[in-house]
This record gives structure tokens, C-alpha cells and sequence, in this order.
């Protein structure tokens, strides 16, 4: 199996159990990763685990536990264009317009 596949699911914080339970993958209300991303995750010690498989068919089901200060915008894009972004630099705005297909005009 390719350690690209993106088969773990990382859940908001704020789901509960049922919230989980009536999720679709399909319909991007969650992220995906790959093994090798919540392994990563999992030795810096910012995910908890909420299933983790027992076999390799399995889907993961992990959630942050650490608060993010930055989160949000920054999480997507990474530090260095969010800050621009929130600056109003106009290169900022032109990359995520483009990187999101909006109008750059909305951003800037």
C-alpha cells in the first residue's frame, strides 16, 4: 500500500461522537492525511487518536489536541502568506486567489 494514500481522517475539535458517526468523507467537512503526515503529527504530540486502525483496509480517525494560535488561515496556506494575506500585500492575495480560483480584487 503507498504511504500517499490519504486515508486518516482528522476531524475538527469540536465534533463529538455522533458528529463523527454521520460523517462523509466526501463531502470536505473534514482533512485527510497520510500515514506518513499523522505519523509525523503523532511524534510531535499534537493528535490524539479516536480509532486507530488495526488493519491496513482501515480508515484513521484522529483530532488535534493542542490549541492553535494561528489557526485557520495559516494551517492552510502556511505563516509567511497568511501574514501577507492579513497585511494586504497584493502578491498575497493574487497567490491565494489563484491557489483557491477567486478573483484576486476579492482578496485585496
Amino acid at each position: 500500500m503507498s504511504s500517499t494514500r490519504r486515508r486518516y481522517c482528522l476531524i475538527p475539535q469540536t465534533w463529538t461522537f455522533a458528529d463523527i458517526e454521520a460523517a462523509c468523507c466526501l463531502n470536505s467537512n473534514h482533512v485527510h492525511l497520510t500515514r506518513a503526515e499523522v505519523y509525523a503529527f503523532e511524534r510531535e504530540g499534537v493528535i490524539e487518536w479516536l480509532y486507530h486502525p488495526t488493519r491496513n483496509c482501515e480508515k484513521g480517525i484522529v483530532r488535534l489536541n493542542v490549541r492553535l494560535t494561528s489557526l485557520g488561515l495559516s494551517i492552510r496556506v502556511g505563516e509567511y502568506l497568511a501574514n501577507a494575506i492579513r497585511d494586504r500585500r497584493l502578491w498575497a492575495a493574487v497567490m491565494f486567489a489563484e491557489m483557491n480560483g477567486a478573483p484576486a480584487s476579492r482578496m485585496a
